[in-house]
């Protein structure tokens, strides 16, 4: 099935993981559906933002994410599958005190083309955004205070641990997970996520990790009574020593890359990732082989 037949099936409102599922017979979401489908709802999110109904819930809702993290003092924050920022910007929009430095990586060049539109109507400018994938984040360790999910392992069940590795790998001191709970959930969270194929056990896997569990309960506000909101709150051990002064690392090698002529360059794999439109593009598969590049 090409891109055109599925652009035409999301018209008509098909599922499109849920598509990729039945076809393959499988109840895990690939990497592949979830880029295409989220690739595909790209600018639903900004519109259903502007629905009043939807924003009186969505405010309530990044409200409680905003009290989770502000009061972790963070210097630096980066959202993981930020998606087109309608929460990051909704829950930075209500703290008093914001990190100086802001960022947010997605699956999806299309959703942080998205995003990077909708904070700059927020004023939130110097916001970097970049394309990235959460099982080989394009950070360098421990760059980051505080990283954090909304919904963004959702649709990886399976791969769970996977992703909450990386996850506590760039983050410097806290990981904050804001993701459906099969554990806490009511009966409908949980046929959704069985339905859907949805993460679940992430404080389980969080101990297996060895990671140090300060909260974990379910949100007061959400966004759908199905598919309830619980937050994870982790904290890693006192760093040592300053943040890292390179932030993107190749996603392939994990060697810090560096800016040449306008484009990210890794010196140790010799590949080339192209900057789009001023969009860092930073999935490993975006790399280039191009050893004789900064030479060129």
């Amino acid at each position: 099935m090409n891109l055109k037949e599925l652009k035409k099936l999301y018209a008509q409102q098909v599922n499109i993981m849920g598509l990729f599922r039945e076809v393959s017979g499988s109840t895990q979401n690939t990497t592949d559906a979830i880029l295409i489908s989220y690739d595909l709802q790209s600018g639903s999110y900004v519109k259903a933002f502007a629905e009043p109904e939807h924003r009186r819930k969505h405010d309530l809702y990044a409200a409680e994410i905003a009290a989770v993290i502000e009061p972790l003092g963070a210097a630096s924050l980066l959202e993981a599958g930020v998606g087109e920022a309608t929460t990051l910007c909704s829950a930075l929009a209500k703290m008093k005190v914001r990190p100086a430095a802001i960022a947010g990586f997605d699956i999806s060049w299309s959703r942080i083309s998205c995003a990077r539109k909708f904070a700059r109507g927020f004023g939130f400018d110097d916001a970097n955004f970049f394309t990235g994938d959460l099982f080989h984040i394009p950070i360098t360790d421990g760059t980051f205070d505080v990283v954090y999910t909304a919904h963004a392992i959702e649709p990886n069940h399976g791969r769970e641990r996977e992703i909450l590795a990386e996850l506590c790998r760039v983050a410097r001191r806290w990981v904050v997970l804001f993701e459906p709970s099969f554990e806490l959930g009511n009966a409908a969270t949980r046929q959704r996520i069985e339905e859907h194929g949805y993460c679940r056990g992430l404080p389980g896997v969080a101990r297996e990790l060895g990671c140090e569990i300060v909260e974990h309960r379910l949100l007061a506000n959400v966004m759908r009574e199905n598919n309830q909101t619980a937050v994870l709150l982790i904290r890693k051990p006192e760093p040592a020593g300053p943040a890292p002064r390179e932030v993107f690392a190749c996603p392939i090698c994990r060697a810090a890359l560096e800016l040449v002529r306008g484009h990210y360059f890794c010196d140790e794999c010799s590949r080339v990732f192209p900057v789009i439109d001023g969009i860092p593009c930073l999935l490993a598969g975006n790399g280039i082989l191009a050893s004789k590049f900064r030479d060129a």
